[in-house]
């Protein structure tokens, strides 16, 4: 009986010391490894992460849907408006970074990321150059509601009837997406300068930039790979009511840190939403 224990301890203790070894060479590995990709997510002249940073070579889609107003004459006179869904209309999106300083010994990047935007006529339903929505006069509906409560009503008034401004227009997808000058904001603007005459859901969208980033690069610590830290100069936002909300906080969207956690909470600084 001793015998036999003295067999099967012989036995299973080179079993474990086998297995120990490999748990700890995996774990060795793993950290190796680790240590490896925290190394390859930092902002660094020729690196292959600051190539992907500078030009990412994922292009995004934009697809617009209108409702295109078939009633006006009705609405106008109280009953329900009838739509009809007219898209989606695609745009190709283009990405690339310019203006690039390193900062700092290398911990921070600054740099402006333009925006191009380019029709993909075989993902759209249309020509945006022919095809006609009729929509809500945007700009004729803000001024009347604005001379509502403004002490220039009366002139605001007498601008909207003299320019017979309705309460619908009919203006081309492209013309509605990208700027048209519109006859109302162009009277405007020939008394108050600082209102332009060229109105458009996306203008001065395109072949443009949103500012000035400053990022953090991750030399010092991985998790704050590209992390924003100022934006046009500012290092918190001025537009809310409160301090948590006008933090500026996480990455532009287009990069994370590496080894994200499946419970980790990730923020995304977008001036589209202007936090």
């Amino acid at each position: 009986m001793k015998r036999f224990c003295l067999v099967t301890l012989g036995l299973v203790a080179p079993a474990f010391l086998i297995a120990g070894i490999a748990l700890l060479g995996a774990r060795i590995m793993e950290n190796l490894v680790d240590g490896q990709i925290k190394q390859g997510t930092i902002l660094r002249n020729n690196s292959e992460a600051f190539e992907f940073w500078e030009h990412p070579p994922i292009p995004l889609l934009l697809q617009v849907y209108f409702f295109n107003l078939t009633n006006p004459l009705e609405v106008l006179q109280g009953e329900n408006p009838i739509v009809k869904e007219v898209g989606p209309y695609t745009y190709r999106e283009w990405k690339s970074r310019r203006d690039i300083h390193i900062l700092e010994n290398g911990s921070k990047v600054s740099s402006f990321q333009p925006s191009t935007y380019y029709f993909e006529r075989e993902l759209s339903v249309g020509d945006p150059e022919v095809d006609r929505i009729r929509t809500v006069n945007l700009p004729a509906v803000t001024a009347m509601n604005m001379a509502r409560w403004s002490p220039f009503r009366f002139p605001a008034e007498l601008l909207l009837l003299a320019y017979q401004e309705d309460m619908f227009t009919i203006h081309t997808v492209e013309e509605i997406l990208w700027g048209y000058t519109d006859k109302f904001l162009k009277a405007v603007h020939k008394f108050f300068p600082d209102v332009d005459p060229v109105f458009g859901y996306f203008k001065q969208m395109n072949a443009t930039d949103d500012g000035e980033y400053v990022m953090l690069s991750g030399e010092k610590n991985y998790l704050d790979f590209t992390r924003v830290i100022e934006w046009n100069g500012k290092d918190k936002l001025d537009w809310w009511t409160t301090s948590s909300c006008n933090m500026i906080n996480g990455t532009d969207g287009g990069t994370f840190h590496s080894l994200i956690s499946k419970d980790e909470m990730i923020y995304i600084f977008s001036t589209d939403f202007c936090r």
